[in-house]
């Protein structure tokens, strides 16, 4: 049916164009990782796609999300640790590496709520 090359191409394509849901992969680390403390109704709240969208980090300036580009989202200079300072966050809402990559590559795609049509 399919050769060994085919499948290969298949599940590489697969792979590189695969989105993040939000819903399903980022919302429940910041549900059980963020929102003890960003759970509220000003400044930064991570309850849910809108209010994370919405959220400005009044140290930036800015939108916590800035679709499509990770370095510049101020969401992923909190989350992910910086050798030199440590990690960002209290030691108790530290996120391990795979739940960081999950954010990061959400943000790249486009920091979209549903995974776009492939």
């Amino acid at each position: 049916m399919f050769s060994k090359a085919g499948i290969f191409i298949l599940v590489s394509a697969c792979a590189v164009f695969g989105q993040v849901d939000y819903q399903t992969a980022v919302q429940p680390v910041l549900n059980a990782r963020c929102t003890s403390c960003h759970g509220g109704t000003s400044g930064v709240t991570l309850t849910g796609y809108a209010a994370t969208m919405a959220s400005i980090g009044t140290q930036y300036g800015k939108t916590i999300v800035t679709p499509g580009d990770t370095a510049g989202s101020p969401l992923w200079d909190k989350i992910n640790p910086k050798p030199e300072k440590g990690s960002r966050m209290p030691s108790y809402g530290a996120l391990n590496d795979a739940d960081i990559q999950t954010i990061g590559a959400w943000i790249l795609e486009g920091a979209r709520e549903t995974p776009s049509s492939v």
